[in-house]
């Protein structure tokens, strides 16, 4: 007899090549023969691991679900489900369907997924394996600028009963990397309407504020302030909003915040906004916070500023997706 079970010279099943192409009918029909609906590339194939979206990429381990959401095929992912396949079921770099639909803005598949009609629906809040730092699947889509998902799963939230604050293994939400790439504002108007954290910490203490302002994102400031994000949060290292914006020289965030009611001499000694802006060379912005009240600092030498390493210490705990960003001690 046929083993339908088989797998072919790059270890993977029929019923995988078939959910890749979309065959529904071949699906129901190995299934009928008594295929395996969970069983795909074998541990056996050296498929690369995921990066960007790569419709003919493979991953060790995953599934004809897992293909079939990559390769965005709605009826080969509602057959499957219909037939029984293990709807959470992570490749060997721990990425599930749902989640590399998210990831690749697979909006089909994330509807086929989610079908009311289906037996079970996926753990959408469920994170991913160490490959991916344990993202959540909307984290991956905020950080892929996965428009049309985020909003399909942001307007379906009380249904499929999304965390909106389910981050990765970092403490960083969806709203923390919504705004790294230009142009997506929206994403972060759209998860304040949904009701994200404006206040989530990071391991490092950090917020969403504190790094927007870091960063020099005035249109993304402006957002998290009218939706009244705390002016005067405190890191971990003793650096505010104020302190991160001062240190990298952005004046027109330090006038912003300042207009919003920031503490000019707020924060840890170290961290003041005016030593931070003085240490930087930032004239402009010294000059700005010494008229708003700054306590002038005295001056410092070379031995004190190198003391203690305190910069690279707080770096160490950062994750490896931030490794190589210098920006300001607020990360």
């Amino acid at each position: 007899k046929l083993d339908v079970n088989a797998v072919d010279a790059k270890f993977t099943t029929a019923i995988y090549c078939a959910a890749k192409n979309g065959h529904v009918a071949a699906i129901r029909e190995l299934a009928s023969e008594g295929a395996d609906v969970d069983t795909g590339i074998q541990p056996g194939h050296s498929g690369a691991r995921l990066f960007g979206p790569n419709p003919r990429a493979k991953a060790k381990g995953s599934s004809p679900l897992w293909v079939a959401a990559s390769r965005d095929e709605p009826e080969a992912i509602r057959t499957l489900v219909e037939l029984g396949a293990d709807v959470d079921k992570q490749a060997s770099d721990g990425t599930s369907p749902f989640y590399i639909a998210c990831k690749w803005n697979r909006l089909g598949a994330v509807k086929a997924l989610l079908d009311p009609a289906n037996t079970k629906l996926p753990d959408v809040n469920a994170p991913a394996g160490p490959e991916e730092y344990g993202a959540s699947p909307l984290y991956v889509a905020c950080d892929a600028g996965s428009e049309d998902v985020i909003e399909y799963l942001l307007a379906n939230a009380d249904r499929i009963r999304l965390n909106v604050d389910a981050g990765n293994q970092n403490g960083a939400t969806p709203l923390y990397i919504s705004w790294y790439e230009p142009g997506r504002v929206s994403q972060v108007e759209k998860l304040i309407a949904a009701g994200a954290n404006l206040e989530a910490r990071r391991k490092s203490g950090a917020t969403p504020l504190l790094i927007a302002a870091s960063y020099g994102q005035s249109e993304v400031v402006e957002r998290l302030l009218a939706a009244g994000a705390q002016v005067n949060i405190v890191a971990s290292d003793g650096s505010t909003p104020l302190s991160c914006a001062a240190a990298e020289g952005h004046q027109s965030v330090v006038a912003r915040l300042l207009a919003a009611g920031a503490d000019v001499n707020g924060g840890a000694p170290e961290k003041l906004a005016v030593r931070e802006a003085q240490r930087g060379g930032h004239l402009g912005v010294v000059v700005d916070l010494l008229k708003a009240g700054a306590v002038a600092p005295p001056e410092e030498d070379d031995e004190e500023e190198d003391d203690g390493n305190s910069e690279d210490e707080e770096g160490e705990e950062d994750n490896e997706e931030d490794e190589g960003d210098e920006t300001a001690l607020c990360w």
